[in-house]
């Protein structure tokens, strides 16, 4: 997920002509990021510049520099699903760069919840919901709550066969 936010973030950005191109032509993504770096010094509260600014240090791989970012984003906007659930995923990510067989931190999923509370469709949060269920031990949780992330997946794609697969594993 964040890298697929990642790769929106430079698509919107190279679509916007605001991103500066590599001799190959690709985006100079650390370039932008420095420019939107300095212009979050001039507007701090700027929600959509620190959310964007997340997704940005995602896709270049920095998920406490992403972690910091969404945070920022999230105490100017605590009722925005949509940061609210990359703030908890960042979350995750980087407990697992820490530590690859880390849980789900309890922050990111109390925020999770939030999110489903308001969102019960929420892909995101159905899986990590899930994930911490399953890593508790409680596979009825798990699966009820994989089951609902299962029907939203299209019968045949690679996402559906894992998730089928997570769920008879359970």
């Amino acid at each position: 997920l964040p890298l697929l936010k990642g790769r929106i973030a430079e698509a919107e950005a190279l679509a916007s002509g605001k991103a500066p191109a590599t001799q190959s032509g690709a985006p100079d993504i650390a370039a932008m990021v420095k420019r939107l770096e300095a212009r979050m010094k001039d507007n701090p509260d700027d929600v959509q510049g620190w959310s964007m600014l997340g997704r940005s240090y995602a896709a270049l791989g920095e998920t406490g520099r992403a972690v910091d970012a969404y945070g920022r984003a999230m105490k100017l906007a605590p009722n925005d699903l949509e940061i609210v659930q990359s703030y908890a995923v960042m979350l995750y990510e980087a407990a697992r760069a820490q530590d690859p067989r880390a849980k789900v931190p309890a922050d990111a999923l109390s925020l999770m919840h939030k999110v489903l509370e308001k969102d019960p469709k929420s892909v995101d949060a159905l899986f990590l919901a899930g994930q911490a269920a399953a890593e508790a031990g409680n596979k009825e949780g798990a699966k009820a709550l994989w089951s609902r992330l299962l029907e939203q997946l299209e019968p045949g794609s690679p996402d559906h066969g894992d998730m089928k697969r997570m769920i008879d594993a359970l």
